[in-house]
Formats: C-alpha cells, sequence, structure tokens
C-alpha cells in the first residue's frame, strides 16, 4: 500500500532521531525515543514527526482526496463548501 508519498517525510524523521541525545547519550533505540521520550526530542524531530502523521491520514481520508484541504477558519457551520471567489472582470 506503501505508494512512496510519505517516504521523503520519514527518512527525514529517521535522520533526525539517529542525531538526538536519546540515540546517541542515552543509547536508546530511535523507536523508544519517539515513543517514550517524545517531548525530549529536538523542535525539527517534533515538527517531521507531525508532518509525517498528517501524511499518514491525508492517505486515508478520502473527502481530502477529492476536495482538497480547506484554508484555516474558512469552514462553514452547516459544513458546506465555499466557492472561490470570482475575478471582477469586466469592472462590474
Amino acid at each position: 500500500m506503501s505508494d512512496g508519498i510519505c517516504e521523503p517525510l520519514l527518512a527525514s524523521l529517521k535522520e533526525c532521531l539517529l542525531r538526538t541525545d536519546c540515540v546517541l547519550k542515552q543509547n536508546f533505540p530511535p523507536s523508544v525515543c519517539l515513543k517514550e521520550h517524545g517531548h525530549e526530542l529536538p523542535l525539527e524531530c517534533q515538527h517531521l514527526r507531525q508532518a509525517l502523521f498528517d501524511c499518514k491520514r491525508s492517505k486515508l481520508d478520502m473527502r481530502k482526496r477529492f476536495r482538497g484541504y480547506a484554508k484555516p477558519g474558512s469552514e462553514k457551520v452547516g459544513g458546506g463548501s465555499e466557492l472561490p471567489d470570482k475575478p471582477n472582470v469586466g469592472g462590474a
């Protein structure tokens, strides 16, 4: 099922984890550092972890595939989608 969309993020996260004090100084495996010491990871690794999570989640959400991502704050209460503003052509 892996189509490689999230692979660059996964590779970057692995590299980031291998450079952490948790792995280098405390000799924990990267998986333990990620699961049990996630709050101690550098900000870069935390952001990569969140980005990888979002990437994997977007692969599962069929609505995102067809509708795209909504702009923050543009959601309507009734659940309808907004159409983009039409350009003002002709000055009317």
